[in-house]
């Protein structure tokens, strides 16, 4: 009764053509709470390693109606230059870290995406996103800075006196802001687009600037240096990378039902194995590295990645399963060794 429900834990993604990149999500933010409400302590989206932190009161910004996004509302300043954070959960993300706590390694990219705009009736002086190491500091300033009213940034970290900005960008218009952070050997590369064509563009950016070599685990939404009245408002928070591994999840994972599993990103005709616990996350020790599995754990019978490096196979749920997590990975043999995928912990609807 047990075995093929066992299956459905573990595997994922979303079919793709061999040639397109694949992308994992680090974390997202829709704003999806009660309207109005303040932000502080909210806990939704996925990737977030703590709730919404902002002020002693959690009322230094609000969630209102409509959003920008079809998803939940939007996030409002509300007190002049007073932030919101929330730190980024690193789990599984190593070979993004520089050290142990903060993204930044050298030779990898991260895409950071949000959509703002400039409160109606709002002067605030500047508006943004920032990147941050939590407890010490600001690194990188996204949005429209000081003195610009222009979409752009700020390197706060290498001491730069005054932001970068794309001449005749409107910070009173909503715009979607995807910036491409590349990590490199020395100094690093950031890139804006406004309002691209999609999440991950190609053409040629809007705006190019080299910046001091800086990491960071933290985000904070703030605006400020009004003279009359403060507010910018921020919908659709998406922080990803490039996958450099298979990448699986699970789809409709409901007891009585057929899920389906689906791994991307492998090599075609590539070997893929696949492990299951219900005992915990981990970590444990394997030949093929740490994984996010508590002992026993067992293994499904090898799988081939078809001609596009994907697996898909679905699966009933037995009844029986409802409530029940699983802690699932996968991995790709490779040169005596395996790549592993991101890790799972599900529980059965």
């Amino acid at each position: 009764m047990t075995r093929p429900f066992l299956l459905l834990a573990l595997a994922a993604g979303l079919a793709a053509p061999l040639s397109a990149q694949h992308y994992e999500t680090i974390a997202f933010e829709s704003f999806d709470y009660v309207t109005p409400s303040f932000l502080g302590g909210a806990a939704g989206g996925s990737g977030w390693a703590d709730v919404w932190w902002s002020g002693n009161n959690g009322d230094q910004a609000q969630v209102d109606l409509p959003g920008f996004d079809a998803v939940g509302g939007k996030a409002t300043t509300l007190v002049d230059n007073g932030g919101s954070w929330r730190e980024i959960d690193r789990t599984g993300f190593d070979y993004l870290l520089s050290g142990p706590y903060e993204f930044g390694a050298d030779n990898t990219t991260i895409w950071v995406n949000f959509r703002a705009q400039r409160s109606a009736g709002s002067d605030d002086d500047y508006g943004g996103l920032s990147l941050y190491t939590k407890f010490v500091g600001e690194k990188i300033f996204l949005g429209s800075p000081s003195f610009t009213t222009e979409w752009g940034l700020h390197d706060i970290a290498g001491g730069s006196l005054s932001g970068e900005t794309v001449t005749g960008s409107s910070d009173a218009a909503e715009s979607h802001l995807v910036y491409r952070l590349d990590f490199l050997p020395g100094d690093d590369r950031i890139r804006l687009w406004i309002d691209p064509a999609s999440a991950h563009p190609s053409t040629t950016a809007d705006l190019d600037v080299t910046v001091a070599d800086f990491t960071f685990n933290e985000i904070r939404i703030q605006s400020g240096s009004s003279i009359t009245a403060t507010g910018f408002d921020f919908d659709e928070i998406l922080i990803d990378t490039p996958s450099v591994r298979p990448i699986y999840s699970i789809g409709n994972l409901v007891a009585g039902s057929v899920a389906t599993l689906d791994i991307i990103n492998a090599t075609p005709g590539s070997t893929v194995l696949i492990g299951y616990s219900v005992t915990g996350a981990g970590p444990t020790t394997t030949p093929f590295g740490d994984v996010a599995m508590s002992p026993p754990i067992l293994q499904l019978p090898p799988q081939t990645a078809d001609v596009n490096g994907e697996v898909h196979l679905p699966v009933g749920v037995p009844i029986s399963a409802l409530g029940l997590t699983l802690y699932t990975q996968a991995g790709e043999l490779s040169g005596g060794g395996a790549i592993l995928s991101n890790a799972l912990a599900e529980v059965v609807q």
